[in-house]
């Protein structure tokens, strides 16, 4: 972590930074083209375990700034850049002010103890001086100039930890910058880099990562070593079991980062080290239908999580007397709401499911949001939520309703029958008859009695428990057809696929237009929210295979 956030490594990543910031700039150009710098994979060498790579800044700087300019305030990044390394990211000569070659590209990758950058460079000096002044504003002593190669060799500090650095530029025209930890030899390895043949982009794992851009865009594209973290102990044993093997046997990623038009798109591909079965693929491929969430919930919805498993068949193979003896007698719920045991729930549940992220609450103030003493059964009164699953057996979903709503009214809440008026539709209304603090100390605000609803979509099959005011209204309005449901949003191919697509895995979309709303009614500044709000639909799958995973993400304006 340290090799990181340091100063020494900001450098880098800051030089790293000037030259693909400077692809976002104007589009204009002016004058004659610089002299060509040299190819970066000349340098990276074939067993680097992980490397970014910006194949040609300009081709990328002509697809960001095209997307960005549909992002109101977006030129602040620029402005930010700008005065942070000393280079006017707007001009069209920015490029050339800094001896960067646009044309040529820039490659990010470890090595032994460290990381490098290497980048098309047409003027050493240019490149040189942009170097050594940032260096000097970050405190990074050098400690030797010039000399074989014009390398240059600095450090964070005097101390006998502090990381190491050279920069130069090689005979190849590449701009080439090195940082080691303090027992790492910096210059050896730049030098070792300088005098190598590269070899990255031959290798099988460089071509499939080019290969996975979409319609042979490839402006951004990946390739590393990464385990995804897991949470030991938090899940049920049988779970863990099967789970913690397959997550931590994902060690190795590819992705490429896609920019055109109004649009930006990552995919990424994990997978084991060894080829063959790694995942329980056959926990994401249900026999029962995908049921239509997105039909059901609200249009104006921030956040909506759905997957589709084969839990129910899982749950249907393990003998009773295991389910009783690893499930719990009564299910962990909020405000001692009176749920149906674990056994009935999973009894009405067939693999689909679905967390929905609504608004806030109209009296909620930042302070309280940003508050993390909140009890959770006030977080999701602030911060409305639905929680949705897929039902086997409509007729014993209403009958189990009717049960909850009863258990409610006698454990003191007020019930009351909502939605009677809309066809297909079973609703309930919970209202806690209490007024709680909103925060456990003496002087902290009281709120509004806590409100929860259940909802039973029959056409769809589709069970959503609902917290916060007002939201089970916005439900029954979508079900008559006074309002639009989540499955009105326009969007691309991949955009409706994570809405309403079938993926083996799950998926997520993220509205923001009512949060940023919300949010600007109690009073956060509106140069980010129209940043936010100009963010018209994102959208995620994961599809999830025996060798590994697939990852899209969409970006649209």
């Amino acid at each position: 972590m340290r090799l990181i956030t340091s100063p020494l490594t900001r450098l880098v990543l800051g030089a790293a930074f000037i030259a693909a910031s400077l692809s976002l700039g104007s589009t204009d150009r002016s004058g004659c083209d610089p002299p060509s710098g040299g190819d970066i994979a000349q340098i990276v060498p074939a067993d680097s375990p992980a490397v970014v790579v910006i194949e040609s800044l300009e081709r990328t700087r002509a697809a960001a700034a095209a997307f960005l300019s549909g992002i109101e305030g977006a030129s602040g990044l620029l402005e930010l850049a700008k005065e942070r390394y000393g280079v006017d990211l707007r001009r069209s000569d920015g490029f050339a002010e800094a001896g960067i070659d646009g044309q040529g590209g820039l490659s990010i990758f470890t090595v032994d103890k460290g990381i490098a950058v290497a980048m098309s460079v047409f003027d050493a000096g240019r490149w040189q001086r942009l170097m050594t002044s940032r260096a000097t504003l970050l405190g990074v002593r050098a400690t030797a100039q010039g000399g074989p190669g014009s390398v240059t060799l600095a450090r964070s500090s005097r101390s006998p930890r502090a990381l190491r650095l050279a920069w130069g530029v090689t005979g190849q025209g590449l701009g080439l910058a090195v940082i080691t930890s303090a027992d790492g030899d910096a210059e050896a390895q730049f030098r070792a880099l300088a005098g190598g043949r590269g070899g990255f982009f031959d290798t099988p794992a460089a071509k499939r990562a080019r290969a996975i851009g979409e319609g042979g865009h490839r402006p951004i594209w990946a390739v590393g070593a990464w385990t995804p973290p897991f949470p030991t102990g938090r899940l049920p044993v049988i779970l863990e079991a099967q789970l913690e093997p397959a997550v931590r046997g994902l060690q190795r990623w590819r992705a490429a980062l896609t920019i055109t038009g109004n649009r930006l798109a990552l995919r990424a591909n994990g997978g084991g080290v060894t080829e063959g079965k790694l995942l329980p693929a056959s926990w994401f491929s249900a026999t029962a239908p995908r049921v239509a969430f997105e039909s059901v919930l609200p249009r104006m919805s921030t956040v909506m999580v759905r997957t589709r498993t084969g839990l129910r068949e899982i749950i249907d193979a393990v003998p009773a007397f295991l389910l009783e003896r690893f499930l719990p007698a009564a299910t962990p719920t909020l405000d001692r709401f009176p749920l149906p045991p674990p056994s009935t729930l999973l009894g009405l549940f067939d693999g689909n499911a679905a967390v929905a992220v609504l608004g806030l609450d109209d009296d909620a103030l930042l302070t309280q949001l940003a508050d993390p003493r909140l009890p959770p059964e006030v977080v999701v009164q602030y911060v409305h939520m639905a929680a949705g699953i897929g039902v086997t057996n409509v007729a014993a979903a209403r009958d189990m309703i009717a049960a909850t709503a009863e258990s409610a009214r006698k454990a003191g809440y007020a019930v009351a029958r909502v939605g009677a008026d809309v066809e297909g539709v079973t609703a309930y209304s919970f209202v806690t008859r209490r007024r709680l603090a909103a925060q456990r100390r003496a002087r902290s605000p009281r709120i509004q009695p806590r409100t929860y609803a259940m909802v039973l979509a029959e056409r769809h099959r589709a069970l959503f428990f609902i917290t916060g005011r007002g939201e089970v209204a916005r439900f029954l309005d979508v079900a008559a057809g006074r309002a639009l449901a989540l499955d009105s949003v326009d969007g691309d191919q991949s955009i409706t696929a994570a809405v309403e697509g079938d993926v083996k895995g799950g998926s997520a979309v993220i509205l923001p237009m009512r949060i940023a709303r919300e949010l600007a009614d109690k009073g956060v500044p509106p140069f980010f929210l129209k940043m936010l709000s100009d963010l018209h639909v994102m959208g995620l799958k994961l599809n999830v295979g025996d060798a590994g995973v697939e990852l899209v993400v969409d970006v649209q304006q």
